[in-house]
């Protein structure tokens, strides 16, 4: 009876005082990681920018559920992206009953964005615990720009250019991994020399001989610094004429950076008539980058005026510097461009 008494003594004390320790439910996020199709598992940082589904991996004790949520913009008391009198919108992304410690999150929703995932953790009694990470995720090659350009027609064929940029907040090229080929007509491979490039994304590759009258085809593969990759073809005519392409001017407004937003006038001439007119918009500058046109949208107009003034509506980006040329056509079938104009469109 002794030895029943000093086992229960002990046990019972512990449950009648308060002092006895209680399991405290807790949750955290602490890491995560991504997994490339090239390299497998990496771990990364908040702030980071990914690819592919992100495991997100958590700490939880007297936990029954965690729920994941997401936002658009950085949702962090130092590093908020959000404008003045806006905030976070969560969505829910799904439901951890498992609590195996690891929640996978889809990336393949979005091109390029900064993202937020919050883990709201239930304890038994109905109360909350959350935690939030944030990073940027970015599924989008670099974009590709080529000349002679799509739909051109030229009268000699000497070099072929091609222009790449990536603007992810992992900006970067891997020129390395950049390569383009020239096709004619039937498929047959046309041999180039080797390209050079100028170190900020320009490649210049002559052709070893003349080429005959045809239709030809640049193709272009290039990877961005976080492994993204992006094609781009550019198909145009070389025609056997001694006919000279005309002179395509804008003439206003003669921009060096000004803000526009809105619905914007622009002015052209040409020494020529013209059937097809096409505007090309760029985000990328010469600066740091070059031009890449078809970074932003191009606006098509048919038989237009030998010169005259073209409306354009910016609002298909908020805020962005922009860079805009003309691309004409004229009724020999040989193409031209124009100088090129700079804007700051903000329609924020």
């Amino acid at each position: 009876m002794t030895k029943a008494i000093g086992v229960f003594v002990p046990v019972l004390a512990c449950l009648l005082t308060i002092a006895c320790p209680m399991s405290v439910p807790k949750f955290s996020l602490v890491g995560y990681s991504y997994h490339r199709a090239d390299s497998g598992s990496r771990d990364v940082a908040s702030g980071d920018t990914v690819n592919f589904d992100v495991v997100l991996e958590y700490e939880a004790e007297g936990i029954i559920q965690i729920d994941f949520y997401w936002t658009y913009g950085i949702d962090d008391e130092v590093n908020s992206n959000y404008s003045e009198g806006q905030g976070p919108m969560y969505s829910k992304s799904g439901t951890d009953q498992s609590l195996a410690g690891s929640y996978t999150f889809s990336t393949g929703f979005t091109g390029v964005n900064w993202v937020t995932v919050k883990g709201v953790a239930f304890k038994q009694d109905g109360e909350v615990i959350t935690d939030k990470v944030w990073f940027n995720i970015d599924n989008m090659g670099p974009y590709i720009d080529v000349e002679p350009r799509n739909l051109s027609g030229v009268s000699s064929l000497e070099r072929i250019t091609v222009r790449i940029a990536d603007g992810g907040s992992d900006a970067g090229v891997d020129y390395d991994r950049t390569s383009f080929t020239l096709r004619d007509g039937d498929g047959t491979l046309v041999p180039l020399a080797s390209p050079t490039h100028d170190g900020k994304g320009t490649y210049t590759a002559s052709l070893v001989r003349t080429p005959s009258v045809g239709t030809y085809s640049v193709s272009v593969i290039g990877y961005d610094g976080i492994g993204n990759p992006a094609e781009f073809k550019s198909t145009f005519e070389l025609a056997d004429t001694n006919a000279v392409a005309p002179v395509l001017t804008i003439t206003q407004p003669a921009w060096n950076g000004t803000e526009v937003s809105g619905t914007i006038q622009i002015t052209y001439s040409s020494t020529k008539s013209i059937k097809t007119l096409i505007l090309d918009s760029s985000v990328f500058g010469p600066d740091a980058y070059p031009y890449v046109f078809g970074s932003f949208p191009s606006f098509t107009f048919e038989s237009p005026a030998q010169s005259g003034t073209i409306a354009i509506d910016t609002t298909f980006t908020g805020q962005n510097p922009a860079f805009f040329r003309l691309f004409a056509v004229d009724q020999d079938g040989l193409s031209t461009t124009s100088n090129v104009v700079h804007c700051r469109v903000n329609n924020l």
